[in-house]
């Protein structure tokens, strides 16, 4: 029985083909991916997921065709996957997952369920293995291309497509960092190769274990008709919610910047947020300014319970979550206690992150160009919180917006 801790490293493996030197930059083959991914307004093709070397054996493999339609935020994407899952342990299990860019659905065909819920769910295993967010659509491309360091690593042909390889490191400490094929001739990605720190009873160190995204048969614009984006649930299936336990017994492997499903309990000192960073842990400081040039660091903020919402412009999720935040600014604005927005991961499409936030009605701090603070913090997805308790001991960080969850933090920090 493997007991898997996931984090994500270079893929380095053996060296790449590289047959001559490549004539434009590595900067510049992201940004022509993401030109050519933000063209796209629909898309078909085959994909796979599968994890080798040591992790294949807790594994659960992921393949199916992908047909869907792009919208600017990656839970509004329309989409029909129809594909199969084999578990480490257990017989095949063929699903079809659906989404209108509101509702989505999925049907088990083994377990003879349909379930249903809103498409801004988090995480879905059947949506998210074969669909990788981030890489359609509008918004497509934007953390590679505002990453610290891009390197070419040669040439290699997938699936019959010659491919630039190019190596990523998202931020300065190197926690962050992955191996991408794309076509040369039409810039579109084929393959993701994730190197993890697998810890097995067999192998508790670095062992080679990957988990690679292969992409295939690609077809642009194909001809859709809107009511494949929906499914009915057939007779005598059980219904469920997609929101529900059951779609998360079946985890897809982590992505960076992923939406996790929120955590539905109060933060535990004892507890590791989904973020990573340890409850009770001192939180990491800072020093960051506002629209104004206005310097704030955390440590002046020592004495105060602090929430920190982590968030970007093009985030559809942050921008919806900021009038309740705004809530729990004005309920606690009167005690030790203060609200910090915390822009970050911007793709430079919007110079004005603090107009932004006003006119969504956010009117407490908002701090710019955090992508330092949001890696020091371990942020995957957007928008995450984090509580931070009087003496700068962190009491809770998840990613979605979760009120209930953020009070107890807070009122337990202020006791």
């Amino acid at each position: 029985m493997y007991n898997i801790a996931f984090a994500w490293v270079i893929a380095l493996g053996p060296p790449v083909a590289a047959d001559a030197p490549p004539t434009k930059s590595a900067r510049q083959i992201l940004i022509d991916a993401r030109d050519a991914a933000t063209r796209i307004k629909s898309i078909s093709y085959e994909a796979s997921l599968v994890g080798k070397g040591p992790i294949q054996a807790a594994f659960t493999t992921t393949e199916g065709t992908v047909k869907a339609q792009f919208a600017e935020d990656d839970d509004a994407h329309r989409v029909l996957i129809v594909g199969r899952r084999k578990p480490p342990k257990g017989n095949v299990q063929n699903f079809k997952f659906a989404a209108d860019g509101k509702q989505a659905f999925c049907i088990l065909e083994e377990s003879r369920r349909f379930l249903s819920g809103p498409a801004i769910t988090g995480r879905i295993p059947e949506r998210d293995a074969l669909l990788p967010r981030g890489f359609f659509g509008t918004k497509a491309w934007w953390s590679e291309t505002s990453a610290v360091n891009v390197e070419h690593a040669g040439v290699e042909v997938v699936s019959d497509v010659k491919c630039d390889v190019i190596d990523i490191q998202y931020d300065a400490p190197g926690r962050r960092r992955a191996r991408f094929y794309i076509g040369q001739a039409d810039h579109l990605l084929r393959k993701i190769d994730r190197s993890i720190l697998a810890a097995t009873v067999a192998a508790p160190r670095n062992n080679d274990s990957k988990i690679v995204l292969s992409i295939r048969n690609i077809v642009i614009d194909p001809a859709v008709s809107d009511q494949i984006f929906q499914l009915r649930k057939p007779d005598d299936f059980t219904e469920a919610s997609l929101s529900g336990s059951s779609v998360r017994k079946s985890p897809a492997p982590p992505k960076p910047l992923a939406t996790r499903p929120p955590e539905r309990r109060a933060a535990s000192p004892a507890a590791r947020s989904p973020s990573g960073l340890q409850m009770g842990a001192d939180a990491p400081d800072w020093t960051l300014a506002d629209a104004d040039g206005k310097k704030v660091s955390l440590k002046d903020l020592r004495g105060k319970v602090v929430v920190l919402d982590f968030w970007a412009s093009w985030c559809g999720p942050c921008r919806r979550a900021m009038p309740g935040v705004q809530k729990i600014h004005e309920r606690h604005q009167d005690k030790p206690f203060a609200v910090i927005g915390v822009n970050c991961m911007e793709n430079g499409r919007n110079a004005n992150p603090a107009d932004l936030a006003k006119n969504e009605g956010a009117k407490y701090l908002q701090l710019l160009e955090g992508n330092s603070v949001a890696a020091d913090y371990g942020v995957r997805a957007l928008p995450t919180f984090c509580v931070i308790g009087k003496d700068g001991k962190v009491l809770y960080q998840a990613a979605g917006f979760n009120p209930a969850d953020i009070e107890k933090a807070i009122e337990a920090g202020l006791k």
